[in-house]
């Protein structure tokens, strides 16, 4: 059973020795962040079969090449800037848990232009 936590900000921390990746590309999603709040849809990787006892999604988040902001929630439910967007530092990898109801994850470059991976893990 993972650990959960919560950082300053209030949101979910989790330790998550002993958990696996899904390897397979219906357990990976990426896109290229932009100058502006982008949607994702992560349904596919956001179901029963994948969330643990909490009903909650573990997801990896790694920004290659450049730090991005990042954040979850229903579909088309974007925040208006990044301010409530988490920051992942260029290649860096951040573990968060997410609800059941968070099927799209929001992005948004810094600097320049970033690949976002989000990976589940079970």
């Amino acid at each position: 059973m993972a650990n959960f936590y919560k950082d300053d900000n209030g949101q979910s921390l989790v330790d998550y020795t002993g958990l696996r990746a899904v390897y397979a590309t219906s357990g990976i999603k990426a896109a290229t962040t932009g100058a502006s709040v982008t949607e994702l849809d992560i349904s596919a990787l956001n179901v029963a079969a994948n969330r643990n006892s909490n009903n909650q999604l573990i997801v990896r988040i790694v920004a290659i090449t450049n730090a991005c902001y990042v954040s979850f929630g229903p579909a088309a439910t974007a925040p208006s800037d990044n301010t409530t967007m988490l920051l992942v530092p260029a290649n860096w990898e951040v573990v968060v848990s997410i609800r059941s109801t968070d099927v799209s994850m929001y992005h948004q470059q810094i600097t320049g232009a970033a690949t976002v991976q989000v990976s589940v893990r079970v």
